[in-house]
């Protein structure tokens, strides 16, 4: 999970692994390459921080079949291009909630086990 606000990484990486997921956690573009390139991941769970560009082309050239939600406090253009592509499964608008961002990575799981 990528998120470069320390209260919400914290808040909803804690709740996942509360709901038994396994959650790295990366507080900016660059501790998200380094995560990237040192692991493996079923799913990617983006905010639209500085440098998410290149944060999702790298996953996607790494992981190519692995679900990328991306949260967002406002969508443009090219989050919909990128839905669109393929490169984004989801664009999740804030605010968000729990249940809701549960909701949403459960939904990524058929997804994350047909890719294994």
């Amino acid at each position: 999970m990528v998120d470069d606000e320390p209260q919400v990484l914290s808040f909803f990486s804690d709740a996942l692994t509360q709901n038994g997921f396994r959650v790295t956690r990366a507080d900016s573009f660059l501790a998200a390459f380094e995560a990237i390139h040192n692991g493996h991941f079923d799913l990617l769970i983006l905010d639209k921080v500085t440098g998410y560009v290149q944060v999702l082309e790298r996953f996607r050239a790494l992981m190519p079949n692995a679900p990328v939600l991306l949260i967002s406090g406002a969508t443009d253009s090219t989050d919909d291009q990128a839905l669109m592509a393929g490169q984004l499964d989801r664009v999740i608008q804030k605010p968000i909630g729990l249940v809701a961002l549960l909701a949403h990575v459960y939904a990524c799981l058929p997804k994350i086990n047909s890719s294994k």
